[in-house]
């Protein structure tokens, strides 16, 4: 389809007073058979032809509106596959909590994460990390509506936090530190209870497409977390 359009366009320049140079279209043909399927292609036309040359624009537009569309979904089920794969086995709850919080930073772009689980003394401690510092003026145990980890466990929804204060975590490598520019800790629920509350820090914003990976994957983790669990308990009756 993508081949006819560029046909037609060329026939049309070559025919026709169009104001963009016929060697952009060929430039922009050559682009597409080398792999680049985002078509920069758009007619400027006489009066004569202005219907055809709208007509092809959108035609042009929904071409680069499915590829987006279909890159976006391949890379959310990219990333749930392998997530799955992350989590498969007889894990316990501090393997599967670092294997989970390391696919997520790096799949994700996020400089620094965390998970926090929820135990038995009906508080979320943490127990696994990627790229995290302990600071004197932060916690490794949140009680329920405590701190943002608290707070996204008891509205049981995600929370971001754009403006992050100065004080807060900072992102360090060797060559320095920086504090993140956004925030996000999402909660992990298995059956309306909440298993634990993941949080991730990035210089990035969030995109959408994140969002809504993060928000299918949660499932499956919270899912892969309470069999760790149960199995955990049945070892300690056993024992």
């Amino acid at each position: 389809m993508l081949f006819t359009i560029v046909v037609i366009v060329l026939s049309i320049l070559l025919t026709r007073s169009i104001t963009r140079p016929i060697a952009e279209v060929v430039k922009a043909a050559k682009e597409f058979t080398q792999g680049n399927t985002e078509v920069k292609v758009k007619i400027t036309s006489s009066d004569e032809i202005d219907e055809l040359g709208t007509a092809i624009n959108e035609m042009i537009e929904k071409i680069n509106h499915s590829n987006r569309e279909r890159e976006k979904q391949n890379w959310l089920k990219t990333g749930l596959t392998e997530l799955n794969d992350r989590m498969r086995g007889e894990l316990d709850h501090i393997q599967l909590a670092q294997r989970v919080i390391n696919f997520l930073a790096e799949y994700l772009n996020a400089q620094i994460g965390a998970i926090y689980l929820h135990d038995q003394n009906n508080t979320f401690k943490l127990i696994g990390s990627y790229a995290f510092t302990q600071r004197k003026n932060l916690s490794n145990k949140y009680k329920l509506g405590e701190g943002i980890i608290g707070q996204a466990a008891l509205e049981k929804k995600s929370i971001l936090i754009s403006n992050v204060p100065d004080d807060y975590i900072k992102i360090q490598s060797g060559l320095g530190e920086a504090r993140p520019k956004n925030i996000l800790a999402i909660p992990l629920l298995f059956e309306g209870n909440v298993k634990g509350v993941i949080e991730l820090g990035s210089f990035y914003e969030f995109s959408e497409t994140t969002l809504e990976f993060l928000e299918r994957a949660m499932e499956s983790i919270a899912i892969s977390f309470n069999s760790a669990e149960s199995r955990y308990r049945l070892q300690e009756l056993m024992e």
